[in-house]
């Protein structure tokens, strides 16, 4: 009888990824189940046990979260309830023999969810979680106890781990047709902004690659001559630079300057500073706050901290071998930056330096749009095909 791998993911992002991993699993002669802890946007396939299913079992019905969220509602307060509804789900999966294996994808609240799921397992169930938040592709394993000698535990463990890597390496990757590789920022509060965006891309015969937050495999793949060009929709890691903080990243924008490939950017997520998984500093607490996850914390950054970034990262344009534009949605940042979260003056200030600071030859566009609309999207594609032209 074929064994049953359990797939969680959120399907208004993530649905197409799903689709070949659960097409590759079942080419294998594995069965499939995909749980669809997602909330905002619809599916792109369909679920085996719905988002609406699993609201529920969370404790409320999924229309109440979707108008929560739409009302401003920290993003944590709807992942908290998907949380408990995958959870009671893995956990009945397995109780009823119908899980051998589970496989989460997601960013940061997507790892929230299917980790979550996956500990709700015993040891040696085999678990494996693809999370998009940066670093080499290492698959770490725990061993669970420390790695002396042998007992049940520990041959479990260690037949699994024999197992993911004849599996990986026994795996064949289906070729595809080479086509211009452009690369993508994306953080969640950007993500309808870069799926737009992806969409557009392949809809004009280009290849994207998308990294989250942690950007340094992305500068190191620019630096190798990887990715062709660079729309840097999500500049994340400034202002954690300034303050010392685990997200910071010193060095964006400096391989595709250097390089000289064309790029575009978007002040997405400058909204905001992102304290990740430590308590915000009390110099911060006085400052409009915003929960992204179970175990991130946005804070609201001001007018000054704003126009610096905005400097910093035209002084970096400024030393690019290849085109640079800007490209700045005038009605939100992220899809935090919205009412009461949202400062027009304080947004309107990251224009303002880069137009005083950029070079006269770098292109600056301003929309009057938020950077998840469609219309943005549309404008920032407009400008990145334009650069490619030069």
């Amino acid at each position: 009888m074929p064994k049953t791998i359990v797939l969680v993911a959120t399907l208004d992002t993530k649905g197409d990824l799903v689709q070949y991993i659960k097409e590759r699993i079942e080419k294998q002669n594995f069965k499939t189940i995909v749980i669809d802890p997602g909330v905002i946007n619809a599916p792109l396939i369909k679920a085996d046990i719905t988002r609406e299913e699993v609201a529920r079992r969370g404790g409320k019905e999924l229309s109440e979260l979707v108008e929560a969220a739409k009302g401003g509602a920290d993003r944590s307060k709807a992942t908290e309830v998907m949380i408990k509804g995958v959870v009671e789900i893995t956990r009945e999966l397995y109780e009823a023999g119908r899980l051998d294996g589970i496989l989460s994808i997601g960013g940061s609240t997507g790892q929230a969810i299917g980790t979550a799921a996956m500990e709700t397992l015993p040891v040696g169930v085999p678990k494996l979680m693809v999370f998009g938040m940066g670093g080499k592709d290492i698959t770490r394993m725990p061993a669970v106890s420390d790695v002396l000698g042998l007992n049940r535990v520990t041959e479990r463990i260690l037949s699994n781990a024999a197992g993911a890597i004849v599996g990986m390496v026994d795996m064949e990757t289906p070729e595809r047709k080479s086509r211009p590789l452009i690369g993508l920022t994306s953080y969640g509060v950007t993500t309808p902004c870069v799926l737009n965006t992806k969409t557009l891309l392949d809809e004009n015969g280009y290849e994207s690659i998308a990294f989250s937050v942690r950007a340094q495999i992305l500068e190191e793949m620019i630096t190798q001559g990887t990715v062709d060009a660079l729309i840097d929709i999500t500049p994340a890691g400034i202002y954690e630079y300034w303050y010392d903080l685990p997200l910071a990243q010193p060095n964006r924008m400096e391989s595709a300057g250097s390089i000289g490939i064309p790029q575009v950017i978007v002040p997405g997520s400058l909204d905001f500073i992102n304290f990740g998984r430590m308590n915000v500093p009390s110099e911060f607490m006085d400052r409009v706050s915003h929960k992204h996850g179970p175990h991130v914390t946005l804070v609201k950054t001001t007018k000054e901290e704003v126009i610096k970034a905005g400097t910093e990262l035209a002084n970096r344009a400024n030393r690019s071998r290849g085109p640079v534009a800007f490209v700045i949605p005038l009605n939100g940042f992220s899809a935090s930056d919205i009412p009461p979260y949202y400062d027009r003056e304080i947004d309107l200030a990251f224009g303002e330096a880069v137009r005083k600071t950029a070079n006269s030859d770098i292109q600056v566009v301003e929309i009057d749009a938020h950077i998840n609309d469609r219309k943005f999207s549309d404008k920032l594609f407009e400008v990145f095909i334009d650069l490619l032209r030069e």
